[in-house]
C-alpha cells in the first residue's frame, strides 16, 4: 500500500477514502479502488471544495478542518491496519499506527515513504510476521465482505 500511495501522491493525487473495503487482495497484492473521492492536491488552498470520506476513517481536516494531503491517506491507512489488525496492533506497531493516526497531521508521518521506513526498520521476521498477518486479516475480512 505504501509502494502504491506513494506514485499517487507523486502525481498529487490524493485518494480519500482509504477503507477495507476499497481494498482488493489479488495473491501477495493489495489493491486500492474507488477513486470516487480522490483529488489532486493543490498548493496554497486552506481547505477542500468538497466535504467527501468515510466517517471513521477520514481524518479531520478532510470534514473541513482544513486541506487534504498525503498525510491524509496516511491516516486513513493507519486506521485501516488498526480496524484490520484488531487485537493484534500492539508493541511497536501500535506507536507507528497511532503515529498515523495523530488530528494534527503534523505529528503524522509527513510521507508514506517515512511510514514504510517505520514499518520495516524492525527485524525481517518481524516485517514478515506483520505482513502476514495484515494479508491475512485483510483476506478473511474481504471474504467476508463479498458473502
Amino acid at each position: 500500500m505504501c509502494d502504491g500511495l506513494k506514485e499517487l501522491h507523486e502525481q498529487k493525487i490524493i485518494h480519500r477514502d482509504i477503507k477495507p473495503s476499497n481494498m482488493i487482495l489479488q495473491g501477495e497484492r493489495i489493491r486500492l479502488i474507488d477513486f470516487d473521492a480522490a483529488r489532486i492536491f493543490k498548493e496554497g488552498k486552506e481547505s477542500d471544495t468538497k466535504l467527501l470520506g468515510t466517517k471513521g476513517y477520514a481524518p479531520p481536516e478532510q470534514f473541513g478542518h482544513g486541506q487534504t494531503d498525503n498525510r491524509s491517506d496516511i491516516y486513513s491507512l493507519g486506521v485501516t491496519m488498526k480496524t484490520l489488525l484488531g487485537e493484534n496492533c500492539d508493541g511497536r506497531l501500535k506507536k507507528i499506527l497511532d503515529k498515523c493516526t495523530e488530528l494534527d497531521p503534523k505529528n503524522r508521518f509527513q510521507n508514506v515513504d517515512e511510514l514504510k521506513l517505520a514499518l520495516t526498520a524492525d527485524e525481517p521476521r518481524s516485517h514478515k510476521k506483520i505482513a502476514a498477518i495484515i494479508l491475512i486479516t485483510a483476506g478473511i475480512f474481504l471474504s467476508m465482505c463479498r458473502r
